[in-house]
């Protein structure tokens, strides 16, 4: 909460295709911030419960050493990295109230019986799963090696997700917290099987265009499209790094898009976080019941850890409300690094990038 106070008070209005100016500048704050941290640029803004810009700033270079100012707009792209994983927890939720899974306590015997059977994991629940708590491991050691088993994305997460399934649990599933790649892999890959279509095109047909955001499923990873999307950089250097030239040094592998590939426009991810406040206050829940969207912001095992669905969700006095909970995740693929917090009880989603 260090980017402004102002965060918190400003007033809100949409987020327009030509960039609204009213809104709360935070650009000096922004610049301050950036000069302390020695970053290439960074960028912070918040939203309310109906996607409306409250606030917003930037400073810093789009390309560093190319003398351009970052400016930021409401098409700028921007990866999110591990916030993935959040998008893969509400497409599970959203199967289950379609009824395509029947409860957070079905296990992933009962839902991948041939691909799972005599596997450590059989029992796992996706409750388990998705909390982090499966014992699977954080990484495969090598997730590019699965372009070479097929040209079809699905067949390359199919491959990789047997090769999950057939690893060593670092502990007993379901006894301690494990962050895992692996875990929302498989996650992705249940979403696949199940709705028979890439995780890519899952999220835009049954996420995205249900809440009115028009993107399509080649639009949402991958390289920096436009003037406005800042690049990533790499090492101590903080050499510019494009995905376009560099795919194995640019970004993470397409087959670990359901744990971290993810990019988006700022308007775009503005109703996306807009949405998760809105429907755990009880406000637009055509896509997912207010009671779904309470259950993804808590912890899956809150007396093992704080990780829930997607989010780490805990009480913090600043979200206000009756119970003052809020819920974050940051995500980066080592190049670029993005961070959010939900505050359900002030109605706001807060972002820097």
């Amino acid at each position: 909460m260090k980017i402004s106070l102002l965060l918190f008070s400003a007033a809100c209005f949409s987020i327009l295709p030509g960039w609204a100016n009213a809104y709360v500048s935070l650009d000096a704050n922004v610049s301050l911030l950036q000069k302390e941290w020695d970053a290439v640029s960074l960028t912070a803004w918040s939203v309310d419960e109906e996607g409306s810009l409250c606030s917003i700033g930037s400073s810093g270079e789009r390309i560093k050493g190319s003398g351009e100012e970052l400016v930021v707009t409401g098409d700028s792209r921007h990866h999110v990295g591990s916030v993935s994983k959040s998008m893969t927890a509400t497409l599970i939720a959203i199967l289950i109230e379609e009824g395509e899974l029947s409860s957070w306590n079905e296990t992933l015997i009962e839902i991948l019986p041939d691909e799972t059977a005599g596997s450590a994991y059989e029992n796992v629940t996706l409750r388990e799963l998705l909390g982090m708590l499966s014992g699977m491991p954080y990484d495969l050691p090598d997730w590019f090696i699965y372009q070479d088993v097929s040209d079809d994305l699905r067949e390359q997460r199919r491959a990789a997700a047997l090769d999950v399934l057939q690893s060593k649990p670092e502990f007993p599933p379901g006894t301690a917290y494990l962050y895992s790649n692996l875990a929302y892999l498989l996650a992705g890959h249940i979403v696949e099987e199940i709705t028979a279509m890439l995780w890519e095109d899952a999220l835009v047909t049954k996420l995205f265009e249900p809440l009115g955001i028009a993107l399509s499923a080649n639009s949402i990873t991958g390289a920096p499209v436009n003037q406005w999307d800042p690049w990533g950089h790499v090492g101590e250097e903080r050499e510019p790094c494009n995905p376009d030239t560099n795919k194995l040094r640019c970004d993470n592998a397409p087959v670990l898009g359901p744990a971290g590939t993810f990019s988006g426009p700022v308007a775009s991810m503005a109703k996306y976080f807009a949405f998760h406040i809105a429907c755990h206050n009880g406000m637009h829940t055509t896509l997912l019941s207010q009671e779904s969207c309470k259950t993804i912001h808590q912890p899956a095992n809150p007396s093992i850890n704080d990780y829930g669905y997607g989010w780490v969700c805990m009480e913090r006095e600043w979200a206000g409300g009756e119970d003052g909970l809020a819920c974050f995740h940051n995500g980066s693929n080592a190049i670029n690094l993005y961070v959010v917090w939900l505050a359900f009880g002030i109605k706001r989603a807060f972002v820097a990038y």
